[in-house]
């Protein structure tokens, strides 16, 4: 008899562990990266940014900062971050502009898509800062 309710007691005690452990989920390891646009030129920038069809504004004025933070893990939505959209066109003081395509390389320094022309500093294993600084120069390479 001492020896039943010992066994019972092993098995309710396996079994409340064991149900105990289906509610758990096991956490992904998370990856953050912060795009930040700083405006340095003397022009209030409007970026418009498109992909999957829809269009995002992003104004940016004189001496503001932009900051995006995008989170990869497999629940992450970031079609509204301007690194991942399929065109951006930065237009500044609605009289220069300058377009470019995610996918098209076009090497210039002022391609927002190439992460080359960013300060990217390593904040730690897990989370980056990509800092691009809008100039004169992006300005004076702009379309008339």
């Amino acid at each position: 008899m001492k020896q039943k309710t010992i066994l019972k007691t092993i098995l309710l005690f396996g079994l409340i562990t064991f149900l105990a452990s289906c509610g758990k989920t096991i956490e992904e390891e998370v990856a953050y990266k912060n795009y930040v646009f700083n405006n340095n030129s003397t022009y209030d920038i409007e970026i418009e940014g498109h992909t999957n069809g829809v269009e995002y504004i992003f104004p940016i004025g004189v001496g503001e900062t932009l900051s995006q933070r995008i989170t990869f893990n497999s629940l992450d939505n970031t079609n509204d971050k301007i690194i991942t959209m399929d065109s951006i066109t930065i237009i500044f003081d609605n009289n220069r502009i300058s377009t470019f395509y995610q996918g098209i390389n076009t090497i210039s320094p002022y391609n927002i898509f190439i992460i080359d022309n960013y300060t990217t500093t390593q904040i730690s294993d897990n989370q980056s800062k990509h800092e691009y600084i809008f100039t004169i120069e992006d300005y004076n390479n702009a379309d008339n």
